[in-house]
């Protein structure tokens, strides 16, 4: 398998990891329960994937890949910042609050991805 197409299946596991974080953090809204020690972990890996995409990407770029829009490489880095910036709003409580805007974020990180797997 190329760079190129590795690049392209992590972005299918990013999607379906910020996805599952998205509906995850939500329910725990709906259920009033506060972040638990096993949704930290699931975050952090859902960062890690992020982190290693855009890592990735960046690679690709550096040797010369363009992707066919430049808005593929604002929707590949913006997902990058979610979670850390909702970690410093949210000053890392576990609430219930805290756990709607984790829902929320991922979500739209989901759909961040997905718009730039589609724009590659």
């Amino acid at each position: 398998m190329s760079l190129d197409g590795f690049h392209a299946c992590l972005s299918d596991s990013v999607v379906t990891c910020t996805l599952a974080l998205g509906m995850w953090g939500l329910l725990n809204f709906a259920r009033r329960q506060k972040i638990s020690e096993v949704y930290w972990g699931a975050l952090v890996v859902g960062q890690l994937l992020v982190m290693t995409q855009g890592l990735l990407g960046g690679f690709l770029w550096a040797q010369g890949y363009q992707p066919t829009l430049g808005v593929h490489v604002i929707y590949g880095a913006v997902p990058a910042l979610g979670i850390p910036a909702v970690y410093v709003v949210t000053r890392g409580r576990e609430g219930r609050g805290a756990s709607l805007a984790y829902g929320i974020v991922a979500l739209v990180l989901a759909w961040l991805t997905w718009q730039a797997h589609v724009t590659a």
